[in-house]
């Protein structure tokens, strides 16, 4: 990890660390519906049995790499009740937002230019925004950190962005991630953490070995249009290429996405239209319009 870190950081990349997941010694009673169904094994998707141990993680972490990571997402895609065939996070709302809380004062503590992102949901859908919701809400009372054990207060006194996940299978996808990310809006303008930032850190097309390879480029070139002009301050690209993760073996898509770059860096939107079949028309602030 410390070859990564010290690789990309040289590189002037801005890196994002996603705390999670729980190793067995460490692990609490994994949820009965997710028996057999935790993404990494028995016990990851729970909350530590101890919480001090999660504190002494946070602190080991932000410690090493004191200046080098300043983004902290907490755990990835948290599901709250039975229906998936996959859990990374399956423990209760209220663990998640202690250690939410937890994560925030120990790290800001080593470094106070850190930012903490929400642990992201994995869809912006209806039952995406039930999740988000239970989340934020839920009370962040527990450990004590240097005085402050979050009593009447929640997950969502701790973020300084949201985080989502994107992964629109529809042809159409670019009118649902308008019509989502204005419903996390509201979620999020209703609470503590209104007006934060907003990050899409995951953002893809998992089907895209299974298309021609220009409809797969065009897809991701308005996949990640549609991400960031729907509100996404941030958007992170990522899924499977080949097997392998990025799209390093796919020099047309990287160029599809440059001259996305291109047309929008450093201007702004002042509207889109989506198309049935999913083309998108950008109009921007300097009366210029772009068709993706």
């Amino acid at each position: 990890f410390d070859t990564w870190v010290n690789e990309w950081f040289s590189r002037g990349s801005d890196l994002v660390y996603t705390l999670g997941f729980t190793p067995a010694w460490a692990a609490g009673t994994v949820q009965s519906y997710a028996v057999g169904k935790e993404a990494y094994g028995t016990g990851t998707s729970t909350a530590p049995a101890d919480m001090q141990k999660w504190a002494d993680y946070c602190s080991d972490v932000a410690t090493r790499y004191n200046g080098k990571i300043k983004y902290y997402e907490v755990w990835n895609e948290p599901h709250f009740a039975t229906g998936y065939s996959t859990y990374f996070y399956a423990d209760t709302a209220a663990k998640l937002a202690e250690m939410t809380r937890i994560a925030s004062l120990v790290i800001k503590a080593i470094d106070p230019t850190a930012q903490i992102i929400c642990a992201p949901i994995s869809k912006t859908d209806s039952t995406g925004r039930t999740e988000l919701t239970s989340y934020l809400d839920a009370s962040a009372a527990g450990l004590n950190v240097s005085g402050n054990t979050g009593a009447a207060q929640t997950a969502a006194n701790y973020i300084d962005i949201v985080g989502v996940h994107t992964y629109e299978p529809d042809i159409n996808y670019g009118k649902a991630i308008f019509a989502n990310m204005d419903a996390i809006r509201t979620i999020r303008d209703a609470r503590p953490c209104s007006g934060v930032p907003i990050w899409n850190t995951e953002c893809g097309y998992l089907t895209a070995d299974k298309v021609p390879a220009e409809v797969k480029r065009t897809r991701i070139a308005r996949l990640l249009a549609a991400a960031a002009c729907s509100g996404s301050s941030r958007v992170l690209f990522y899924s499977w290429d080949n097997g392998i993760m990025g799209l390093m073996s796919e020099p047309e898509t990287i160029a599809a996405v440059n001259q996305i770059f291109t047309q929008l860096a450093g201007k702004t939107v002042s509207g889109v239209n989506c198309e049935r079949g999913g083309k998108l028309g950008i109009s921007l602030s300097d009366g210029s319009t772009v068709i993706i």
